[in-house]
């Protein structure tokens, strides 16, 4: 966006990239380019935290940023894994959400919330922008994936996609949803899974020991905690020093970037 500025402009410019919606969520990467004056650096990463109440987090220039770069792997993870596994998406979506101590949007809700074409373009970029990411080959489209765009369910923006709103309500009054059958491509109420991980789980409030225990199972839940965690850990290791020079940046980018447990974004069934 600079290139083709004068000296003066470039040493002036200064990306920032708020997260959407940005009133409820904290984020904001302050994204310097080599000729910005680090002056201009400090006032934004300040005037960011003390005037407009942001978690102001300094990132490179590269593809995505910090929190989107690391939450696509994790997203794209989580697909293949669902699929490997033969799990379904809102069982998914609970081993993703509550049973980690994130909110109940989980994987699949939030790419409904996100937007599937949103999330395409960006795996996309990084698999052409990101030739030495170790990883970039691996994120593709999913076939069911595929079938969401190719029919333009696009998530909560066109009224459906992984998850299907019904205009009925249960007996309690509650609103009913459909889930994308990942291999036939049609809607169903969800299936009842029994995951002996996922049951034991929900006995235990202390999040450590929760983890714990999902690394001691050995049934499909158990094993998508541990191949995502493990996954997880080791690609964020080795984006330092390519999107962030220090551990923290990534850990603050990602608590601030992605909804919390009393955000207004963490919705259920």
């Amino acid at each position: 966006m600079a290139a083709d500025r004068s000296e003066d402009f470039k040493r002036h410019f200064c990306g920032t990239h708020f997260f959407n919606p940005p009133r409820y969520l904290r984020l904001l990467e302050i994204i310097p380019t080599p000729e910005t004056d680090p002056a201009v650096t400090d006032f934004l990463l300040t005037f960011g935290e003390d005037y407009l109440g942001k978690k102001t987090v300094l990132a490179k220039d590269t593809p995505a940023f910090i929190a989107n770069r690391i939450g696509v792997y994790a997203m794209a993870r989580i697909y293949q894994l669902t699929a490997e596994l033969d799990l379904p998406i809102d069982v998914v979506d609970k081993l993703t959400g509550p049973a980690l101590g994130r909110p109940k949007t989980g994987t699949f809700r939030l790419g409904d919330l996100v937007g599937h074409d949103t999330a395409a373009h960006v795996i996309q970029g990084i698999r052409v922008h990101c030739p030495d990411d170790e990883q970039a080959n691996t994120f593709e489209i999913p076939g069911y994936l595929q079938f969401l765009l190719d029919n333009k369910f696009l998530g909560n923006k066109t009224g459906q996609g992984f998850y299907k709103k019904l205009p009925e309500k249960d007996a309690q009054g509650r609103t009913v949803y459909h889930t994308l059958n990942l291999k036939t491509h049609t809607y169903q109420l969800p299936d009842k899974v029994n995951l002996p991980s996922l049951e034991e789980g929900k006995q235990i409030d202390d999040l450590a020991k929760r983890l714990n225990m999902y690394f001691d199972k050995d049934d499909a839940g158990a094993v998508l905690i541990q191949k995502s965690l493990l996954g997880l850990f080791a690609y964020a290791s080795n984006r330092i020093p390519e999107i962030a020079e220090l551990p923290y940046q990534i850990d603050d980018a990602l608590k601030a970037g992605l909804p919390g447990k009393q955000d207004p974004l963490n919705y259920g069934t």
